[in-house]
């Protein structure tokens, strides 16, 4: 630091020099986390200089987990908490990405905060928190009143369906809470939660979801619906929680004409096959599409 003051009393001292990627001081001193340096800078540089990948002081900051910097950064009128890398990436994308959950809340507190920017893929911080698995960081951006619960990604994937997939129940949880929240949306490929989490094995959030009032059970996603996915894959406490909904139907058929009692027998899976031919209106003599 006493280097750096010294530098900063030269007349003529240009502070806003780059190097050949376009990193200045500012951004140099922000992403190693150097708040006393950053602090000298700020008084006499460029705060929302962009490198020749859009990182920014504050962006860079922030995805390097240094909280005393980011502070330091927004407590600047002039600072640009939105800004993006040039692949989409803001501040709070970069740190919820990284788990820096002081540093998602500090930004989140930032008046003009964009809690719904997404990245090059469509992923917001929603999204990204709720896939890496970060419950508090999910937890802070749902106490965002303006936070879009439903926002999906180039795939058309949401937060729900990540969580699900990955078998994060906490996630899954505080997600259902949030008043608004599509159960029924589905993906690109048809996927809804309830498919991925049957399909996956995650049995505890294929309870949460059935106790969700207008879920949808017969939503084909896989080529197949949620019963289906689980006969084929062995998940039997799945396939009786899915049997036990009013309205399912076990004798939906996927693309190759197979059914929830034909997969089952294929695969060997008694108890799944026994639970299946309990119900009173399944289709023993049911055929695919070779007979």
């Amino acid at each position: 630091i006493e280097i750096v003051n010294a530098l900063l009393d030269v007349t003529g001292i240009n502070v806003n020099t780059a190097s050949m990627y376009g990193d200045t001081a500012l951004i140099d001193a922000a992403a190693n986390g150097h708040t006393d340096i950053v602090n000298a800078l700020l008084d006499v540089t460029g705060i929302n200089a962009k490198n020749d990948d859009g990182n920014t002081a504050l962006i860079l900051a922030a995805q390097n987990g240094h909280t005393g910097t980011v502070n330091a950064l927004l407590a600047k009128e002039e600072i640009k908490v939105n800004a993006a890398t040039n692949n989409g990436n803001t501040a709070l994308t970069c740190a919820v990405d990284k788990g820096h959950t002081d540093i998602v809340k500090a930004l989140l507190a930032k008046e003009g905060i964009d809690a719904n920017a997404a990245d090059q893929d469509g992923d917001t911080a929603l999204i990204c928190a709720a896939a890496k698995g970060h419950i508090e960081i999910v937890n802070a951006l749902l106490a965002n009143d303006v936070v879009n619960v439903n926002a999906d990604n180039n795939n058309g994937n949401t937060a729900l369906i990540f969580a699900t997939d990955k078998g994060h129940t906490d996630i899954v949880d505080a997600l259902l809470a949030k008043e608004g929240l599509n159960v029924n949306f589905a993906n690109e490929h048809g996927d809804t939660a309830l498919t991925c989490a049957a399909a996956k094995g995650h049995t505890d959030i294929v309870d949460a979801l059935l106790d969700v009032t207008g879920i949808n059970v017969n939503t084909v996603g896989q080529g197949a619906a949620a019963l289906m996915l689980a006969s084929y894959r062995g998940h039997t406490d799945i396939v009786k929680a899915l049997l036990a909904v009013t309205g399912i139907n076990v004798n939906t058929a996927n693309q190759y004409g197979n059914t929830a009692l034909i997969d089952a027998a294929a695969n060997g899976y008694k108890d799944i096959v026994n639970a299946l031919l309990a119900n009173d209106v399944v289709n023993v003599n049911a055929d695919n599409n070779n007979g």
